[in-house]
């Protein structure tokens, strides 16, 4: 079975270097993760980890990229964004 999803990360970056997002998921399923650490592409461990973590993929085994992992296990990514947020509040 193939579901299709969109994905919208937003990040907040404080003025010390901290960075920290959240990942929304819509489509075929609707989730929401909660405040996480983690910078650049980090949301996409976030990502796979809530898919996974809801039964919609199993648990990302080995160093397989998160992304390469969702699509392998049936989940075509039809939409993604990523923005910067001024306020952690914003996420």
């Amino acid at each position: 079975m193939t579901i299709s999803i969109q994905v919208q990360a937003n990040r907040f970056q404080q003025s010390c270097g901290n960075t920290y997002h959240k990942v929304y998921v819509t489509g075929g399923v609707f989730l929401e993760s909660g405040i996480e650490y983690g910078y650049g592409d980090g949301w996409t461990m976030t990502l796979c980890d809530l898919l996974a973590d809801n039964g919609v993929i199993p648990k990302r085994e080995g160093n397989r990229a998160p992304l390469r992992w969702i699509k392998e296990n049936g989940v075509n990514i039809e939409g993604e964004s990523v923005n910067d947020v001024k306020r952690k509040p914003d996420l």
